[in-house]
């Protein structure tokens, strides 16, 4: 079913209550207005016990009358139970559970559908009992977050707003695109939302369609796609030459009043965002628990990093040693820094030691410092114990330190204090340390590789970082992030990128993780051309490659046959491209096709790409 908001007569009635202890009023439109919990109806209730579609109030020549349309609770007028019964304004009617009375307008006019006329001025302080837009409470937080988007200052604003709104109103994800053409799309973000060629067709469908009598160049349409999994709401500027469109999947309580929050973000994009000329703080999140992030940090929208963010919650207070494990390039250096920042050691210093990069007779020095004197020409120097008392330690890749090196490590963490080389008297330190390992340590202490005493010590907690493949919906959001600070860098604007080469990346098997991919996007942002998408056949070898050997879960999880040879009909001709360096005739050769096979292939797949010769 698709809806969206036109110019309609309003009536001389509206109705005022309270919905989920927030402060509501509706204007009711003359002729018939839905009722009930589904987005499409004209007032939305979207609170347990009130039915998809309730009830109809219908307005005609100064009279209203309320029609109950067979809901499970039942519609009530001033405490009795209806089926059909005419409305006065002070009468009280309840759907379900959920009180409204009916009020006289001053005034009838034309407003979009299914909204209200512009509401009294509110903060976004106001109490609940104040406010007056039909918006949840927990929007409200959403719309106050969101602001850095409404009025952002640069691009990196942009990602930082669209997370929150994914996280805050429960989406599956959002995209941002650009209609670059009458049948072209080209990405400019994503967030949490896969790209499937089927999602790409329901969006271009809808760009097709807009309602007439718009008032303004700068009118948004808004189109509910509910017949579709996952439902979509797009919302574009219909009058845009090349408009931005906002797409926010997923079947998220009350879609329909989320509506004017989301028209207010597409409005906002459709300005250009200026570079960023500031160096990037640490910040928050709304939803996150008080975590602070570092700068330049893409908190994960996965379930699978959102199970690591709420023990790393839990890990904030106090002083507990943790082991960060996975591996390698899934970022556990950045999980450290979460937890130095948000924690009360966050005004000590964070300092980091790779135990692997220093050989064993120097990561001595390193850790615990050394006196002058103790050998020809050296001097006095600190070790990063005593640099870091105060805040955090982060000992990367504690696997691979000696045996001899543990032992005196195991002493520092029972003592609390170190030996520097040469030293006659130890040194106090007030040290948290955090450490990191891609090697299963239980395993190494088993081999009698890791001392157990030590394990014991350094592993209080252990935090386990899932690899890129088990949260693949946290990878359109690190490309589009390296896409924005790598075009920064080298001072070239890239135009998104295509949605074929976005769901390649998507879904390669990324065995380097985070640093992997972040390479890999590096690369392609200096082989695109200026303002061009990125498109599929610039993908690298070892990406495409990648794409063609699914890993066991996914054949578990998928094995038909009809989706696989299509997967892997468009992974051959994605790795043909990047072979002939992206000439459409040599890629066709190679393949066994002819130039217009491809062509039509691509097409039925759903590559888009521009071969040359």
């Amino acid at each position: 079913m698709h809806s969206w908001g036109r110019r309609q007569q309003t009536s001389s009635f509206g109705l005022r209550g309270q919905l989920n202890g927030a402060g509501v009023s509706y204007v009711l439109l003359m002729g018939e207005n839905r009722v009930g919990s589904n987005p499409d109806n004209n007032v939305v209730l979207a609170v347990p016990g009130v039915s998809h579609y309730h009830a109809v109030i219908i307005c005609e020549d100064g009279r209203a009358w309320v029609r109950d349309k067979g809901s499970t609770n039942g519609t009530f007028l001033n405490g009795l139970r209806v089926t059909n019964a005419q409305l006065a304004p002070g009468d009280v009617v309840r759907f379900g559970p959920v009180q409204l009375q009916v009020t006289e307008t001053a005034s009838a006019g034309l407003v979009e559908s299914g909204r209200e006329p512009r509401a009294p001025e509110t903060t976004l302080g106001a109490t609940s009992t104040s406010l007056q837009t039909g918006i949840p409470p927990h929007w409200l937080l959403a719309l106050e977050h969101c602001l850095p988007v409404t009025t952002f200052t640069n691009a990196q604003e942009v990602g930082r707003a669209l997370r929150t709104l994914v996280k805050t109103l429960g989406a599956r994800g959002v995209l941002v695109m650009r209609r670059i053409g009458k049948n072209r799309l080209t990405i400019l973000h994503s967030v949490g939302a896969v790209v499937a060629p089927a999602l790409l067709s329901h969006v271009q469908e809808a760009l097709t369609m807009a309602p007439a009598g718009l008032r303004s160049p700068m009118s948004i349409v808004s189109l509910f796609l509910d017949d579709i999994d996952p439902p979509l709401l797009v919302s574009w500027c219909y009058k845009s030459r090349f408009p931005k469109v906002l797409v926010v999947a997923g079947d998220f309580p009350g879609r329909g009043a989320a509506r004017p929050l989301v028209e207010l973000v597409c409005r906002a994009l459709e300005r250009e965002p200026a570079p960023v000329t500031t160096p990037a703080a640490p910040f928050t999140l709304a939803g996150e628990g008080g975590l602070v992030f570092p700068a330049g940090y893409v908190p994960g929208a996965s379930p699978a990093m959102q199970r690591v963010y709420h023990q790393l919650r839990h890990l904030v207070a106090g002083d507990i040693p943790v082991v960060i494990s996975g591996e390698t390039g899934v970022g556990k250096e950045p999980l450290a820094r979460i937890l130095h920042l948000s924690s009360s050691r966050r005004h000590g210093p964070f300092v980091a030691v790779n135990c692997a990069a220093i050989p064993s007779e120097l990561l001595e020095v390193e850790l615990f410092g050394i006196e002058a004197g103790v050998a020809t020409g050296v001097a006095k120097r600190q070790g990063k114990f005593q640099l870091a008392s105060g805040g955090v330690l982060f000992l990367d890749e504690i696997s691979d330190m000696s045996p001899a090196l543990q032992a005196k490590l195991l002493r520092v963490l029972q003592e609390g204090e170190v030996h520097p080389v040469g030293a006659r008297r130890p040194v106090q330190v007030d040290v948290r340390v955090v450490s990191a390992t891609n090697a299963d340590l239980m395993g190494l202490v088993a081999q009698g590789r890791f001392r157990q005493d030590l394990y014991f010590r350094v592993a209080g907690f252990t935090l386990h970082v899932p690899p890129l493949r088990e949260r693949r919906n946290d990878i359109p959001d690190l490309i589009f992030h390296f896409m924005e600070r790598f075009s920064r860098e080298i001072g070239k604007p890239v135009g998104g990128i295509a949605p074929g080469a976005l769901e390649a990346l998507v879904g390669a098997a990324w065995p380097g993780n985070v640093r992997q991919l972040e390479n890999e996007v590096r690369r392609l942002v200096y082989l695109c051309p200026p303002n061009e998408p990125i498109v599929e056949h610039t993908l690298s070898g070892e990406v495409v490659g990648s794409m063609l050997r699914p890993s066991p879960e996914e054949l578990e999880r998928d094995l038909k046959l009809e989706r696989q040879k299509r997967e892997l009909e468009r992974r051959l001709i994605v790795e043909a491209f990047s072979r002939s360096g992206g000439r459409m005739g040599k890629a066709a050769e190679l393949l066994g096709l002819s130039r217009q096979g491809l062509r039509l292939k691509m097409l039925r797949l759903g590559l888009r790409g521009r071969g040359r010769g």
